[in-house]
């Protein structure tokens, strides 16, 4: 689903995307909607939302999501929602932990907006805290972020597994443990960009997965935008000159060429 689906309909107010088979959403789908009051997402395949997917939507009133394959969703996924009344979370099988809700809002079960008891039973959702989610790096270089988590962790200490979605970068470390005493503290992550010989500027996406107490299998991803460094000069050949006769011809070839870092090297050396 195109992220600018919705660009320029800011007047809408209900939207309907029930039984779409939808398995995920783009995280600013909904973000020029400020006068949106009604979302129906029900009967999709989606597993987890974007932690500001709502973000910015103070007119919302209800959201339906229930019967999709949602397990895990970001604590503060309804935060700001200041005029939230309702949201139907129940028939998601897995779901394991609930966000946490705004003043004056319940989950509710069918359409007669039954209290929902059993999901508001449910412990509230942790949340894994980055000071950064987007990023760039040019090849050859490093940058960093911190990683924290949203609350103490219960029943043990909590390890993030850090894994990249490529090998073209590599990240230390790549795992961080936080526990009962250092769970608010900053741990930091840096990503270093390897060398590659083409032009392009690639995304990398960076995922945290948490383990152990009360986290469970939460999740946040830093994006980050290797930056090339390769630039493209032309070689003439097989000689800078060439001489021609009157009524004759010469002839030379034109092509681009991309000199290795090694060989840029050579040249600033020699």
């Amino acid at each position: 689903m195109p992220e600018s689906l919705f660009s320029g309909l800011d007047d809408l107010r209900h939207i309907q995307l029930e039984d779409n088979s939808l398995a995920s959403l783009p995280e600013d789908l909904f973000s020029e909607l400020t006068k949106l009051r009604y979302i129906r997402l029900d009967n999709n395949n989606l597993s987890n939302l974007p932690s500001n997917l709502f973000s910015g939507l103070t007119s919302l009133r209800e959201i339906y999501l229930y019967r999709n394959n949602l397990s895990n969703l970001p604590k503060y996924l309804f935060s700001g929602l200041t005029n939230l009344q309702s949201v139907h979370l129940y028939n998601n099988r897995n779901l394991y932990c609930r966000p946490a809700l705004p003043s004056g809002a319940s989950f509710v079960i069918d359409l007669l907006n039954q209290p929902d008891t059993v999901t508001a039973n449910l412990p509230v959702c942790q949340t894994i805290l980055l000071n950064r989610t987007t990023l760039s790096v040019d090849e050859g270089s490093s940058n960093t972020w911190t990683v924290k988590l949203s609350s103490q962790p219960s029943g043990g200490n909590v390890t993030l597994t850090i894994s990249p979605d490529t090998a073209n970068v590599v990240v230390l470390p790549a795992s961080l443990t936080f526990s009962s005493t250092n769970w608010s503290s900053g741990q930091t992550v840096t990503v270093s960009a390897k060398e590659d010989d083409n032009e392009i500027n690639e995304e990398v996406i960076i995922t945290h997965t948490a383990s152990g107490a009360d986290y469970h299998s939460t999740s946040d991803s830093v994006v980050i935008t290797l930056m090339d460094n390769d630039r493209r000069s032309i070689e003439i050949g097989p000689s800078n000159t060439a001489s021609v006769e009157e009524v004759s011809s010469a002839t030379w070839t034109v092509q681009l060429f991309s000199p290795s870092p090694r060989e840029i090297l050579q040249w600033i050396w020699s």
